[in-house]
């Protein structure tokens, strides 16, 4: 997964969030240039297997083959866009770099490839319900005993989706709590 921005003219800066490194920062020579092989491929909320080489201060990308464009499968949907781009703006900047990230990767990758089909009347409660599992498996999320289904499910379910909407108030409590200790230990 993958979200970035320009750098210089023609290079981009990206941040990489992977299953076995973590979080990655790195660099796409000439990846906004029309004619680079690695245009497509470095857009933002893009997830595919990416190669890197460790340059003498920054990873930098060499070549990369795209599994899924979620962008283009949920652009026309503001709200949507909106989502991805805050779950990964928040991985950004509570995963430390390199840090092994499976279970976690696993879930962000798994509400990511589900977000395009989630109908609109859900996307608050899937919201919630991706935040609740990002904080818990970073560590910054208390325990609550009407929420632990959504915590051990995988996918979106109803019964998460369900759990999050009978308790709505509780839900964004806790997320709001674990926001601010994760705004406290940095």
């Amino acid at each position: 997964m993958i979200s970035g921005m320009g750098s210089g003219e023609r290079s981009r800066r990206i941040w990489l969030f992977g299953r076995e490194v973590g979080l990655v920062v790195g660099k796409v020579q000439a990846g906004r240039a029309l004619q680079s092989k690695l245009r497509n491929a470095v857009q933002d909320f893009t997830i595919g297997n990416f190669s890197l080489v460790r340059g003498k201060s920054e990873w930098k990308v060499v070549g990369a083959r795209v599994g899924d464009n979620i962008f283009e499968r949920v652009r026309s949907e503001p709200e949507k866009v909106r989502v991805a781009a805050s779950i990964l703006n928040l991985i950004k900047k509570l995963v430390e770099e390199g840090r092994e990230t499976h279970e976690l990767f696993d879930a962000v990758k798994n509400f990511m490839i589900h977000l395009p089909g989630i109908p609109a009347d859900d996307l608050k409660s899937a919201e919630c319900l991706i935040l609740l599992r990002v904080l818990h498996k970073l560590g910054f999320l208390r325990a609550d005993p009407d929420l632990v289904i959504c915590l051990e499910e995988e996918g979106i379910t109803q019964t998460s989706l369900t759990t999050i909407q009978t308790h709505k108030q509780k839900t964004i409590q806790l997320i709001n709590e674990s926001l601010h200790a994760t705004e406290m230990s940095k």
